[in-house]
């Protein structure tokens, strides 16, 4: 017969467990193939877009999937599965199928389906941030007011920049530092501020002394030689080019040169005690002024110093303020694209999930090192839900690679899940790993993966991983007897026959499953 669409396998896989025992997909894809009367083409026949996984296979674990959403079968563990009690009444009511419309009676299903509808292209989530431009009136007559009481304040030059999509060409002003504020929201220190904010337990106020200067120490501290060689140059030619303001002082670009000056002046030099600056018009949003900041700093990658995580960060700014992907790209002035746009905020989402995930919410900082990561792991999912990995499968797999992460596997071998995920076999090992990848309080995690390095091994979900890595190895070469047969005898004969632990259960079972091995091989080539 032809092979059965998702669809029509939900009734069968329902009635295959109702006897109320613990069932595993692989008993019950073995049952169905029975059922359905499928011949061994059918059975094995391979999804179009997988070399590994079979189409019937694919359409039994769809059709599990939407039956759990239903609250029909329960997940026991990784690959076991049972029928739940509205499983055993949705039975009774003698069905002749269950498809997607019978399970629309399920309010947790039609809520899970209409999301999953609605829901196509998902849009990575934001990332809390200060959204803060505020509209300072009366700093900005402070402004008014020193200006026109002091007119050599007015510079003779402008500054050109580009403001809703036009060129302006602001007036530049030498204003004193006591009449600008650090903006709180600036892109280059974005990780930085979220870690200051945590540790004072508040949003900080610019305006308050008190929080400036901490605001200060932070900047200076960001990367305390480039902090000298401003410094160095400040002293040399001052000022090469203006930094911009809000009509308000806020400054939108200039913050670190602004720590700089104000720093001179602590230390008894007054002749540092001001700012060049372009100051903005009144009535300027959130919208223009990240699109400001962004065209500034991001677009010269040869300036570009925010930081990686940073850079993710200000992307995620953007779409607080109101803009789409495509309008953050376009603001770049040709430097990324809007799919660029785009893949940077899932990798950020992946990001804030992982640190959720080992006790660090919200904290970028601790991503520094491995932000790249991220990178390949979007990659594998995207290609894992292409080729029709459930979204159970999905939640698990991101369990997993984020505690591998966490456990210091490189980059380079977190690439290999793919290869694991080829091999339908190796897969299901891999998956046990997830028992070991649960998101917990930092501490425990630390001291887990602490005790592990210790006892000079790795943790329990990265062993996992190692192993199906030699799985794939060993698969590869499953061509070449002849090399695996050389390796394996090279390897018994290294063991140390002193060694107390070749005696314990562990070691004499495996002995045991070798000498079945040997048996097995010796019948096939007739040797003895």
């Amino acid at each position: 017969m032809t092979i059965p669409n998702f669809e029509q396998t939900m009734l069968p896989l329902l009635r295959c467990i109702e006897n109320d025992k613990d069932w595993k997909m692989s008993e019950i894809e073995d049952w169905s193939v029975k059922h359905f009367e499928l011949n061994e083409a059918e059975r094995t026949e391979l999804k179009p877009t997988s070399d590994h996984e079979t189409l019937f296979h694919n359409r039994l674990h769809w059709a599990k999937l939407y039956l759990k959403k239903a609250g029909l079968v329960v997940d026991i563990s990784r690959g076991l599965v049972k029928i739940a009690r509205e499983g055993l009444s949705a039975l009774k009511q003698n069905p002749e199928k269950i498809d997607i419309k019978f399970l629309k009676q399920y309010s947790g299903f039609l809520e899970w389906y209409t999301k999953k509808k609605t829901n196509v292209t998902t849009m990575p989530e934001k990332v809390t941030m200060p959204n803060y431009y505020p509209l300072d009136e009366e700093n900005a007559k402070k402004i008014d007011a020193y200006i026109q009481k002091h007119p050599e304040s007015k510079l003779n030059k402008t500054h050109a920049i580009v403001l809703q999509g036009e060129r302006v060409d602001l007036p530049v002003y030498r204003l004193p530092l006591d009449l600008l504020f650090y903006n709180i929201r600036n892109g280059r220190f974005a990780a930085e501020y979220i870690d200051l904010k945590k540790k004072e337990g508040r949003e900080l106020n610019a305006e308050d002394p008190v929080d400036a200067k901490k605001i200060q120490t932070l900047l200076l501290e960001l990367d305390p030689k480039q902090s000298l060689l401003l410094e160095n140059d400040l002293k040399k030619v001052r000022q090469k080019e203006p930094g911009v303001i809000t009509t308000g002082g806020y400054v939108i670009n200039g913050n670190r040169r602004m720590s700089v000056l104000q720093n001179l002046v602590e230390q008894g030099d007054s002749d540092f005690d001001y700012l060049e600056v372009a100051r903005l018009p009144g009535g300027v949003g959130a919208k223009d002024i990240w699109k400001l900041e962004a065209g500034i700093q991001l677009s010269r990658r040869v300036q570009l110093d925010y930081g990686p995580i940073n850079n993710l960060l200000k992307f995620n700014e953007g779409l607080q303020a109101g803009l789409k992907p495509l309008e953050i790209a376009k603001s770049l002035y040709g430097d990324f694209t809007e799919k660029e746009i785009l893949e940077n905020l899932e990798q950020l989402k992946y990001i804030s999930e992982y640190l959720a995930f080992i006790g660090h919410s919200k904290q970028f900082n601790k991503a520094k090192g491995v932000h790249e990561h991220f990178i390949d792991l979007r990659n594998i999912i995207n290609r894992a839900k292409k080729q029709g990995a459930s979204p159970d499968d999905i939640v698990s797999l991101k369990k997993i690679a984020f505690q591998l992460i966490f456990d210091g596997v490189p980059q380079r071998e977190l690439r290999k899940i793919k290869d694991v995920l080829a091999n339908a076999k190796i897969k299901e090992n891999f998956w046990d790993a997830e028992d070991h990848s649960k998101p917990e309080e930092a501490g425990k995690k630390a001291a887990k993966k602490q005790k592990a390095t210790e006892d000079d091994a790795f943790t329990a979900a990265r062993t996992i991983f190692n192993n199906c890595l030699d799985s794939v190895k060993a698969a590869s070469e499953a061509q070449q007897p002849v090399k695996l047969l050389k390796r394996a005898l090279t390897n018994l004969e290294n063991i140390d026959e002193a060694e107390p632990s070749l005696k314990n259960s562990e070691s004499v079972n495996l002995i045991g499953f070798i000498d079945e091995v040997v048996i097995r091989l010796k019948n096939l080539t007739g040797s003895r």
